[in-house]
């Protein structure tokens, strides 16, 4: 039964690395869409029409 609690505490612990890492990524990837954004349209871009703006920028600079 003490292994049993024991390898639950672990679990548990990689259990909580793991979902502060997925916030961590999660995190840097909205702030390097707010970013790019910024970069793209400036910072009237973000009040108006900002998603709309980055994707025409981004999809003119893929063609």
């Amino acid at each position: 039964m003490s292994a049993e609690k024991v390898n639950d505490g672990l679990s548990f612990s990689e259990r909580q690395l793991f979902g502060t890492a997925i916030v961590i990524f999660v995190t840097m990837i909205l702030l390097a869409t707010f970013f790019l954004i910024i970069h793209l349209c400036g910072l009237s871009g973000i009040y108006f029409n900002a998603y709309s703006c980055s994707f025409q920028r981004i999809s003119a600079s893929l063609i």
